[in-house]
């Protein structure tokens, strides 16, 4: 499992205390394991693996020591870097398939800010290199739409969704309807080599409740998936 933002591990809501994404990751992994295993008289084995990625070498230390607080630090199941998502995706990806070269199963959770900060190429890439894996994707479609422009700042801010002249030119025509959003499922699908009906979108502000029952039947679901060669 790999969070490319991971944050902190925990963060303030009003007086107290959530737990953020990796600790949810670890947490539903562990009631997966168990919620699977409950009526078996032998057990599934599991060996989960934990990628957690931050730029930000505070919200690093952060994480670290609150997964040694919790008893969830282990540098051979639980990997921490401090780095861009995207200077450490190779790498990932690299050992994904080594520990699973028939089916490379994995779940990629990439919670970014905006609708620009993950090149939508390698989120084709990881899914084709690893053809069981599940990409979540944070993505502001509302704010690309709401604020379409061919001004050359804006231009520059989305290159790294690889959207032609034409295809902003098409959106920008159609961002005061429903047709905007319908046409970047579209686009997705191009990109991805994913016909559209098989891309999945959701209006969600993806509170901690949201985020325990998406990862939970995520995991579930992979767990439950035939391997394939």
């Amino acid at each position: 499992m790999v969070d490319g933002f991971s944050g902190g591990g925990t963060f303030k809501d009003g007086d107290g205390t959530e737990s953020g994404t990796p600790l949810i990751m670890i947490e539903e992994s562990e009631a997966a394991r168990e919620r699977l295993n409950r009526d078996r008289t032998k057990p599934l084995r599991f060996d989960f693996r934990y990628y957690f990625i931050d730029a930000d070498p505070l919200h690093t230390e952060h994480l670290r020591t609150v997964l040694n607080e919790r008893g969830y630090a282990n540098p051979e199941r639980v990997i921490l870097r401090n780095s861009r998502f995207e200077d450490e995706a190779a790498t990932i990806i690299t050992a994904i398939r080594y520990r699973q070269p028939r089916a490379g199963r994995a779940i990629f959770l990439l919670d970014q800010t905006g609708f620009s900060r993950v090149e939508l190429a390698l989120v084709a890439r990881i899914l084709r290199e690893l053809p069981a894996a599940e990409v979540i994707l944070t993505f502001a479609a509302d704010a690309l739409i709401n604020h379409l422009t061919e001004r050359p700042a804006y231009l520059q801010a989305v290159s790294p969704l690889e959207l032609t002249e034409r295809r902003i030119q098409d959106l920008i025509r159609l961002k005061d309807g429903a047709g905007g959003r319908a046409l970047f499922k579209e686009l997705c699908g191009i990109i991805f080599a994913t016909p559209p009906e098989r891309l999945t979108t959701r209006r969600s502000s993806f509170d901690p409740a949201s985020r325990a029952e998406l990862f939970g039947s995520c995991i579930c679901r992979d767990i439950r998936q035939p391997a394939t060669s």
